[in-house]
């Protein structure tokens, strides 16, 4: 595989053509040397967009135009419309991390209209701002509608709050099927196999994490003899569950009926109370998770931190 670079873009305002451009071509060579005359025989769609990719978030990367006069920068703008579909899974999670650690100072728009995608990235990218893109019918023409996405258990509120019970009670379960989904993932919790990932119940997700538990490993300690010796000893790690016993069994009274295709019947707006007690209880189930998540991340840096100890204490001299 070669690419054949004739030279770079350049921008000119003050002739006709502003834009004169360079060109980038993709040659291939069989075992034997001899050039492919269709590489697309060769590459699938996926992977002439994995190289199509590179080359762009490359050329985007290097072609950074100098500050201005007075210090101040030009602007970074990197909008990626869709570009992602013909990946799988295992290979755009990377290009959230490339977007994430190298173009930290760009407005990048990631733009896409698979939902469930949405949701992954949304997970991944902490920090960014998240919208949702509509469009009305005003006359004879389509207006499009710019809104915030805010979290589940907001919409949840503000149906509940408006009188949208059913609503409310819909975005409850949405909202506890994706912390179910992304705290198995997150925590590697085993689920019941099924050949159809598609069609695995809330209900096997929700088994495994409530019976989840996790180790808590207290900070290591030292004590410095007189003789300068130093003696280093680890606490007993403590087993905790991730979900507390009262907090399963607030999720368990509300999965009976709340969190269950049953919300959509007209009998659920008669519980008013119970859908609002759902909706806190989801929200403490969510905090839950990330403690339990950021607990684990922890036990590495415990580790990392007693052996810089170890060898900080080594390295100092005994006292008289």
């Amino acid at each position: 595989m070669e690419l054949k670079w004739d030279g770079g873009a350049s921008y000119d305002s003050r002739v006709a053509n502003k834009f004169k451009l360079g060109s980038i071509q993709l040659r291939m060579r069989d075992r034997g040397g001899d050039p492919l005359k269709k590489p697309s025989e060769f590459l699938n769609e996926a992977r002439v967009t994995a190289i199509g990719l590179c080359l762009y978030l490359a050329g985007m990367a290097r072609s950074i135009p100098p500050r201005r006069a007075d210090g101040s920068s030009y602007p970074r703008i990197l909008v990626l419309d869709d570009v992602l579909l013909s990946l799988d899974m295992a290979h755009r999670l990377p290009l959230l991390r490339v977007l994430r650690d190298h173009f930290k100072e760009w407005q990048v728009l990631l733009l896409t209209h698979d939902r469930a995608w949405y949701e992954i990235a949304k997970q991944q990218l902490e920090g960014w701002a998240h919208h949702e893109l509509f469009t009305i019918r005003v006359g004879d023409y389509e207006q499009p509608i710019l809104r915030e996405d805010q979290d589940h258990l907001y919409w949840a509120l503000q149906f509940l709050q408006d009188g949208h019970v059913k609503a409310a009670a819909v975005h409850v379960r949405t909202k506890f099927e994706l912390i179910l989904k992304w705290a198995c993932e997150s925590l590697g919790l085993p689920v019941k196999y099924r050949q159809e990932a598609h069609k695995i119940p809330a209900s096997d997700f929700w088994a495994a994490l409530k019976s989840a538990v996790i180790e808590i490993a207290p900070p290591p300690g030292f004590h410095r003899a007189a003789d300068g010796k130093v003696n280093w000893w680890q606490p007993k790690a403590i087993r905790e569950r991730v979900v507390s016993a009262v907090l399963e069994n607030r999720i368990q009274h509300a999965v009976s009926w709340v969190l269950n295709p049953l919300s959509h019947s007209q009998t659920v707006d008669r519980y008013r109370p119970e859908i609002e007690d759902a909706i806190y209880a989801v929200d403490e189930l969510e905090s839950a998770v990330k403690r339990a998540i950021s607990l684990e991340k922890a036990g590495p840096v415990l580790l990392r931190q007693m052996l810089l100890s170890m060898l900080h204490t080594k390295a100092q001299p005994a006292n008289p």
